[in-house]
């Protein structure tokens, strides 16, 4: 094969890896071929297998970039509460005391209109354009010293240190082009986008650019930066966000450095599939029509919802976009925290959905998990060992995607999403991080094709079988006398714990715990349960770390530049 292959291509001195991918690319290609025009009776689940390995392969002729193992920086080109914690302190110090600013949204200067929410409902700000409208004529001055100073060099030799070798930067689409429709947002601001790039390029790092809030948003989420209960899918204004990837590619096409872009982030779960294909079409087309080259750059497209793969696929791959687009990842997060299935599954059954998410990525011509992070329901009680072991098994598990994956996030107020904290704890070490290649290819789909990746084949939640639990009524009395909660709770313990008494239970008396801490040192619940995951359980150790918690707050409210947990920037040396 391999040598009708050379006199066919003409070409002398093909080296041996080369010529491998070549080899396979045609062999692949010629079985697919008399598959679906020779064969008798089709088989789907083959020709799938096929046509993944069709596209690796060939991908693998012109792409010579390492796999991603990354992390975001999130909370910097893009503001959130949790990541950008270090701001949302700064301003709630700053004005302590003082009384309530006068919200433009009423009676400023009529910005924004304030009809489609202002992410600062009852006082919280929740997102970056109810940051902006809190600040008022401050909004610029404040923003653009956030952004200077986030970023150093020295972060991304510690990361480099580490084991990492890209960042996946989130920004919103005001950071490209300046804010549009009456939206508050402070920009345009890419000379924060050009310096990232410089260091990046000078440390070695890879960059993917990622459309993080689009024009009128992907959604009604702060993600976007500008939560809403009214968005709908109308007020993504698609047509916008193409001239921005475009004028973003245009800007980037030339830098080594820049490796990826992302058309967008997490769009909702009711958008219209079909719609929303086209649009990645019309993505992919302008993004390479402005500079950007397959053999050099990759296009992320976000399915984000697990459960939406399925329905995506039956519309990407009849129009043969997998062959016709070259260098396209598909974009997963995978979170096992959000929802309240998550909150009964014990350590090993989340080591099993992991497991599944790698063999779903292995099954895909190209794809990249864009976000995960160690976060899950507190009732696991995971011990150090226990965390090890869940982030060796998402590391495993993604390094099946062919283009990598990247960690949620660089800095956070929550030790299970702040990097510095998993470091420092050793829940993942550089070692772990930079050992694992995706060189074990493609493989078929992980059941019976086509319904192997939707509801039916892969559910990340183990179906709860109500009716299967027996003497229900008598055990929820006894387990809600037991536990001094409410019949309702125990019932509804039971039932969601599929059963298993000492698990319904464990919950509840968490939960008890929680409310106790809560009350005695004046938390959130959240807070508390958060303290006593991190300490295994231990009521003690959560207190004293809610009261640390607590002082380190107060430093950070009087300017001492720390976070609400005392934690520091991984940079920081351990004086700082």
């Amino acid at each position: 094969h391999e040598a009708m292959l050379a006199e066919l291509l003409q070409v002398q001195d093909l080296s041996p890896s080369l010529m491998a991918r070549l080899n396979e690319v045609v062999q692949s290609l010629a079985e697919l071929v008399s598959r679906v025009c020779l064969h008798p009776s089709r088989d789907l689940r083959a020709e799938w297998g096929l046509l993944t390995r069709c596209v690796w392969a060939a991908h693998q002729c012109y792409w010579r970039h390492p796999p991603w193992r990354g992390v975001n920086l999130g909370g910097w080109l893009l503001l959130e509460a949790g990541p950008s914690y270090e701001l949302w302190n700064e301003v709630a110090g700053a004005e302590e005391g003082e009384e309530e600013a006068e919200s433009e949204g009423e009676d400023g200067d009529g910005e924004g209109g304030g009809d489609e929410g202002d992410g600062a409902e009852d006082g919280e700000i929740e997102d970056e354009h109810g940051l902006c409208l809190h600040l008022g004529d401050r909004r610029t001055e404040v923003i653009e010293t956030h952004r200077r100073k986030w970023l150093a060099e020295k972060d991304f030799d510690w990361l480099l240190a580490h084991g990492f070798n890209a960042v996946r930067v989130p920004l919103g689409y005001w950071v490209v082009t300046g804010p549009t429709d009456g939206d508050l947002f402070v920009g345009p601001a890419l000379q924060h986008v050009d310096r990232a790039v410089d260091l990046a390029e000078k440390c070695g790092l890879q960059v993917v650019l990622d459309l993080h809030g689009n024009p009128g948003g992907e959604s009604g989420e702060a993600p976007c930066g500008r939560k809403s209960a009214k968005w709908n899918e109308n007020h993504w204004r698609r047509e916008e966000a193409l001239r921005v990837l475009a004028h973003l590619a245009g800007r980037y096409a030339s830098r080594p450095g820049v490796v990826g872009i992302q058309v967008a982030n997490e769009p909702a779960g009711n958008c219209n599939m079909i719609a929303l294909c086209d649009w990645y079409e019309r993505a992919i087309q302008t993004i390479r029509s402005a500079g950007m080259g397959a053999e050099r750059v990759a296009v992320v497209l976000p399915v984000y919802w697990y459960d939406r793969l399925e329905e995506f696929l039956s519309i990407w791959g009849p129009r043969g976009n997998f062959m016709r687009y070259e260098n396209v990842a598909l974009d997963f997060h995978f979170y096992q925290c959000f929802g309240r299935g998550w909150e009964f599954m014990d350590h090993r059954e989340h080591l099993r959905v992991v497991q599944r998410h790698g063999c779903v990525l292995r099954s895909l011509p190209g794809a990249v998990v864009g976000e995960w992070s160690l976060a899950r329901p507190p009732h696991v009680l995971a011990t150090d060992d226990m965390e090890r072991e869940f982030a060796n098994a998402q590391l495993e598990a993604y390094s099946a995607a062919s283009h990598g994956w990247f960690f949620w996030t660089y800095s956070d107020q929550a030790d299970h999403w702040d990097l510095g904290t998993c470091c420092e704890r050793c829940w993942f070490s550089p070692d772990a991080i930079s050992s694992r290649s995706t060189d074990a290819g493609r493989a078929d789909p992980p059941g019976a094709f086509p319904h192997c990746y939707g509801e039916e084949g892969f559910s990340q939640l183990p179906r709860a079988r109500y009716d299967e639990i027996p003497d229900l009524p008598e055990r929820a009395l006894a387990l809600a006398e037991a536990t001094g909660r409410s019949i309702a709770e125990a019932d509804e313990s039971l039932r969601a714990a599929r059963g298993d008494g000492e698990l319904a239970a464990n919950r509840l008396l968490l939960y008890a715990t929680a409310e106790c801490l809560a009350e005695a040192l004046a938390c959130s619940r959240e807070a508390a349960l958060d303290a006593l995951q991190f300490c295994g359980g231990n009521e003690a150790r959560a207190a004293g770390r809610l009261l640390d918690d607590a002082a380190a707050g107060s430093a950070a409210a009087a300017g001492a530049g720390r976070g609400p947990r005392g934690h520091k920037r991984p940079h920081e040396e351990s004086g700082a």
